[in-house]
């Protein structure tokens, strides 16, 4: 069946309407694609290629629609039609929502496989699940492949416990940066990784086939990333573990509870409190989100900073006891470019401005800063991102907000990975 795409009040170029194409492609079957234009939407997009062909809304009328695909509709809009609809609400990020913005079970079939996944897909809400393990997440649609916790990861791991000699595993940790969540499957960079690593092993006339598995999830700090390696990675036993985070630890940690953070290092994720205070209320929990905490009031940075650092050694020791080589690897946000295209511009501003999130993205900020300025890692293979952002300018959007990344920066962050762990266990890398 054929999907009809509603085009918008303001401009779409014609890479990104591709991208909302091929995000629509995860979703739903499109055999063929209508823009569908009123006579005002028109005049915006009369300059559009031939391969976007314009049929106005009166001759759309008339046809036979699997699916309706609303990109970012004005306040108020109403769409009459018995075709599933869908909206695109960020032209940029290509985000994909379902009309009445639910969780779908046959978005993420996998997901029904354990009783909490199932409660998940029952709720009128998407997103966290609670697990006796921390949590599981709800993707947004049509964003590829995902297993039964929310994890990008598209095989049977527990297969991998009898791999062959020459299959390398890359297991990747970290949160929604790592998990992609401004990208589709193929654009992340845990999926440009294997392609560049195995693309190198077959240039060079070797056998070594790289394995890399995504076990990013949203929100996730390192205290999560480790319990993640003890439930689904320990037991195959990866050639390398990566650990690519920062922001979360330390956006996390401006409001983490003060004594679990000073007294046992522990920082969590915020929304984990979400759970009691609907149980048992507000007034006996911790804050509703960071942006609900004063400045003042928010955690000292050194003992965010000693917490994540004692964690993530913790974390990479052990997969290394295990035998992996680890890599330790330090997310980047905008902050760290040169200068900022004008794409990331507006849209960090549009986004920090919707949330009102400008005082816990500066005291982030000034976590990296003061971690860049007192923190040495000398005993792990680390990767410093922020260093290698720095020498971008604004010439390339990296960015998509202030730490998740285009299909470009995702580039940027696979080639580091690949040189780094190509070396290791390629010849003449």
């Amino acid at each position: 069946m054929s999907v009809a795409f509603i085009m918008p009040t303001c401009p779409v170029s014609p890479g990104e309407l591709e991208r909302i194409v091929r995000r629509c492609a995860y979703a739903m079957p499109v055999d063929g694609a209508t823009f569908v234009v009123t006579p005002t939407t028109r005049a915006i997009h009369r300059n559009l290629p031939a391969a976007y062909p314009l049929t106005s809304l009166e001759e759309a009328t008339g046809m036979d629609f699997g699916h309706v695909v609303v990109i970012q509709p004005d306040e108020g809009l109403e769409i009459e039609t018995k075709a599933q609809c869908f909206i695109i609400s960020n032209i940029t990020r290509a985000t994909l929502e379902h009309a009445d913005r639910k969780p779908h079970p046959e978005d993420t079939p996998a997901l029904a496989s354990h009783t909490f996944g199932r409660q998940l897909l029952a709720s009128p809400h998407s997103g966290f699940a609670f697990m006796p393990v921390g949590y599981a997440y709800s993707q947004p649609v049509g964003s590829g492949p995902t297993d039964a916790f929310g994890f990008r990861i598209d095989r049977d791991v527990n297969a991998l416990r009898t791999r062959e000699s020459h299959q390398k595993v890359v297991a990747v940790f970290g949160g929604s940066s790592t998990w992609g969540t401004t990208v589709m499957h193929h654009e992340t960079f845990c999926h440009q990784l294997e392609l560049l690593l195995n693309q190198a092993s077959q240039e060079r006339g070797e056998i070594t086939e790289f394995i890399v598995l995504n076990f990013g999830i949203h929100n996730a700090v390192v205290l999560n990333q480790h319990i993640f390696y003890l439930l689904f990675c320990e037991k195959i036993r990866p050639d390398v573990v990566i650990g690519h985070d920062g922001f979360n630890d330390f956006y996390n940690g401006l409001v983490t509870d003060t004594y679990l953070l000073r007294e046992h290092r522990m920082t969590h994720p915020y929304v984990m409190e979400s759970w009691p205070q609907r149980l048992y209320g507000p007034s006996v929990c911790g804050p509703a989100s960071v942006e609900s905490v004063a400045f003042a009031d928010f955690n000292l940075p050194n003992n965010i900073i000693h917490a994540y650092v004692e964690r993530k050694k913790q974390f990479l020791d052990h997969a290394a006891s295990a035998g992996a080589h680890v890599i330790w690897g330090l997310q980047p946000i905008s902050r760290n470019k040169k200068a900022l295209s004008e794409l990331e511009a507006s849209e960090i501003k549009r986004i920090i401005a919707h949330y009102g999130i400008a005082q816990s993205i500066r005291a982030t900020e000034n976590v990296y800063d003061l971690f860049a300025q007192h923190v040495t890692i000398r005993s792990y293979e680390f990767i410093d991102f922020p260093r290698v952002f720095a020498e971008l300018g604004p010439e390339d959007t990296h960015f998509f907000d202030f730490c998740h990344m285009s299909p470009l920066g995702e580039a940027v962050i696979a080639e580091v990975y690949a040189k780094t762990i190509g070396g290791r266990f390629l010849r003449h890398a």
